[in-house]
């Protein structure tokens, strides 16, 4: 199938700030509901390939932070599952299946329930909805994500309110956090280290997906 007009979803703006400004993308802001917006937005200015762009937690504790996923399988929280777009071939991707989520899972105990329940590798809260706006619309779609928090790693309480609604950080929250829990400093440190890794990797992909 060829593609000419990508439209990709984000949740954040610093995933977004990746992919040059003559694409269309539209952040989310870290949310389910309006990622489905998004997509629908995208899919009425004429794009015909939806893309889910972005970082993604581990549930697998084999992967580590910066692997790269291009999942052939979306399982929703419904448990129906979608079938990706695979006609480009990510060197060392995983191509195993992600599972969607309507909310940050911030706990090993979170993410080990999920992926014994699903059998995905990963989580995110796009794709799912990016994958049925896609058959809504009767789109192809694409995920192209990159492992940030690890399968073992707890997130800071204040990491869910840390996402504007234009997915821009708001600040307050995670000073506050801090404030109320300075021992949450080193969870907040090994996020934003492991981050920095799956933005290398997503970085690294994302050519192969422009040139196609």
């Amino acid at each position: 199938m060829a593609c000419s007009r990508l439209g990709f979803v984000t949740g954040i703006k610093r995933e977004a700030a990746l992919i040059p400004s003559s694409h269309l993308v539209l952040c989310s802001g870290a949310n389910a509901q309006a990622a489905a917006q998004a997509a629908r937005r995208l899919a009425d200015q004429g794009c015909d390939l939806l893309v889910s762009f972005g970082l993604a937690g581990g549930l697998d504790p084999a992967l580590p932070a910066g692997t790269l996923l291009t999942p052939k399988d979306i399982i929703a929280p419904s448990r129906e599952r979608f079938v990706c777009w695979s006609e480009i071939d990510f060197p060392n991707a995983v191509t195993k299946p992600l599972a969607g989520s309507d909310m940050l899972l911030s706990s090993p105990e979170g993410k080990a329930l999920l992926m014994a329940r699903s059998g995905a590798v990963a989580v995110d809260m796009e794709s799912h909805t990016v994958a049925y706006v896609a058959r809504e619309r009767g789109l192809p779609f694409l995920v192209l994500r990159a492992v940030a928090d690890t399968a073992d790693m707890t997130l800071p309480a204040f990491i869910a309110k840390s996402t504007a609604p234009d997915g821009s950080t708001r600040l307050g929250p995670i000073l506050m956090g801090l404030l109320k829990s300075p021992k949450s400093m080193p969870e907040l440190l090994a996020l934003a280290k492991a981050s920095d890794l799956a933005f290398a990797a997503l970085r690294s992909a994302l050519p192969l997906l422009l040139k196609k």
